[in-house]
């Protein structure tokens, strides 16, 4: 069938039915509906929502490194290729630092390489070479934990787009667990990304070792959501740090645990009402997700942000933090220091039951 060619209602109503039919089946087929949703996107959807026109920037003095504890393949040609949609067989981490994202359309980023001279590294050598890159950078390092479904050129053009289009300075790290990258890997990648998890604790432990450090913050989405809540709740620093969760894949308890054990945190919360990925997932588990806006997870000292209102009919939801202008703008205010979304001059709702605020950015 040409999903292109149906009417917005038809699309609906079919994928509505999928997602009734999926509730008692595999979480493969579930996840399999976003192919209807993306087939059509790129005809029939302006997600543009108040994107300029135009080329976009970012900070000149940015630097942007890689670690990730897939597996290696030497000979690919490409960067982007060197590393597999599976497990390091000695859980070894490698390390590079990338071609920063240059002008471009947001949202994109060309081809992923190295920069000139530089290696592939593993080992202690991969803290040392970031801490030696933030040092240099007053001590301002964020890290970027990618989500389910990213093969390893999905994850660096993603951050690398990101970067560049938030305005991030200092020192950018992409961290890339071993997802299988297919629709029908969720099941896989529930299991690859907490194998990454001791991994990606010592390499945070590396860089907390190194001084010079500053500002060391934290930026996850979806599945990748669930290492930096782990890394709250069981091994925290106990820094002052700046963390944002973007359509958090977490059950209410879990992240309950990580906001106690990591009160120095000013931790923000992006959920939506319509993101489909969430609600699929929430079938699979039997829990709501965190960062599905029905109803709004709200906590004491969290800083949640409502971005509904840029909710699609015919859109997953699942990537407002990536796709949409005024999202991708905010998060670079919060990265370079306005950590409170009152700070940044949010729109404020006063909620009454509980009587916590939360935040919403409009179109």
């Amino acid at each position: 069938m040409d999903w292109s060619k149906l009417s917005r209602e038809a699309v609906q109503s079919a994928a509505a039915a999928s997602l009734t039919k999926t509730a008692g089946n595999d979480a493969s087929v579930i996840f399999a509906t976003k192919y209807q949703t993306d087939l059509l996107q790129t005809k029939q959807i302006d997600k543009s929502h108040g994107v300029p026109d135009g080329q976009t920037s970012g900070s000149p003095d940015l630097r942007v490194f890689f670690a990730t504890d897939r597996r290696l393949d030497d000979g690919a040609a490409h960067l982007a290729d060197k590393f597999a949609n599976s497990e390091s067989p000695s859980s070894t981490v490698h390390c590079g630092e990338v071609n920063k994202a240059a002008k471009g359309k947001f949202g994109t980023a060309q081809e992923p390489e190295l920069v000139p001279g530089g290696k592939i590294l593993d080992g202690a050598a991969c803290e040392r070479l970031v801490a030696d890159a933030a040092r240099s950078a007053s001590g301002k390092l964020l890290v970027f934990v990618h989500g389910y479904r990213n093969s390893f050129r999905d994850a660096l053009e993603t951050g690398l787009a990101f970067a560049r289009d938030a305005d991030i300075q200092g020192t950018f790290l992409i961290w890339s667990w071993p997802s299988g990258a297919e629709l029908s890997s969720y099941g896989y990648d529930e299991e690859s990304v907490q194998w990454s998890e001791p991994q990606f604790d010592d390499f945070v432990d590396g860089l907390e070792e190194e001084k010079g450090i500053k500002d060391l913050d934290f930026f996850a989405h979806s599945m990748g959501t669930r290492l930096v809540a782990n890394l709250m709740r069981d091994r925290w620093m106990g820094r002052k740090t700046a963390i944002a969760l973007a359509a958090a894949d977490l059950p209410a308890p879990l992240f309950v645990q990580s906001l106690n054990s990591a009160k120095s945190a000013s931790t923000t919360l992006l959920a939506t009402n319509a993101d489909r990925a969430l609600r699929a997932s929430r079938i699979v588990h039997g829990r709501p997700r965190v960062g599905k806006a029905d109803p709004l997870f709200l906590y004491k000292g969290l800083d949640t942000i409502d971005l509904s209102s840029f909710d699609q009919i015919l859109d997953f939801n699942h990537s407002h933090a990536f796709d949409i202008f005024q999202v991708v703008k905010d998060l670079g205010r919060l990265f370079r220091g306005q950590w409170r979304a009152a700070a940044r001059g949010l729109h404020t709702v006063h909620n009454q039951a509980p009587a916590i605020d939360y935040y919403v950015i409009e179109p």
